[in-house]
């Protein structure tokens, strides 16, 4: 091979290099997002919950009923948030544990060879087409 094709196959290297590692940081940056904004719904709700029964306290004559029933709501509300942050961990560790990362990984790696594969058939078809218009200016002189 020319020195020419060997530029271009460590230009080749270096940019799927950048591509697998810019690639499975910018899926695990972006699934980390999506799992913190359903975890900022989910505590979102949990405080609408808190709102709309301390609201309802306000029909409560006995003081004594409305203490023991805000206790309950701040203690359903506390239920709530751990609940949304457990779902959260257990959420991270299954898409972030070995599976999640060999699955990610695994398609990382196929971008990758499939660039390399439709790059090598691009370079093959314009060799050929060359060859060919080479071989016609050849027998015409």
């Amino acid at each position: 091979m020319n020195a020419r094709g060997r530029g271009w196959r460590r230009v080749g290297i270096v940019l799927s290099v950048i591509w697998f590692v810019g690639f499975a940081a910018f899926i695990w940056v972006l699934d980390m997002r999506d799992k913190s904004d359903f975890l900022g719904h989910q505590l979102h709700f949990c405080g609408l919950i808190l709102d709309t029964d301390t609201e309802s306290l306000q029909y409560f004559k006995d003081d004594g009923e409305r203490q023991k029933k805000d206790s309950a709501n701040w203690t359903k509300y506390h239920d709530c948030q751990a609940k949304a942050q457990a779902f959260f961990i257990a959420d991270a560790e299954r898409g972030h544990g070995a599976t999640g990362i060999a699955l990610l990984f695994g398609v990382d790696l196929a971008t990758v060879l499939i660039s390399w594969l439709v790059t090598w058939l691009v370079v093959l078809v314009v060799r050929w087409v060359g060859r060919g218009f080479a071989s016609t200016q050849h027998t015409r002189v």
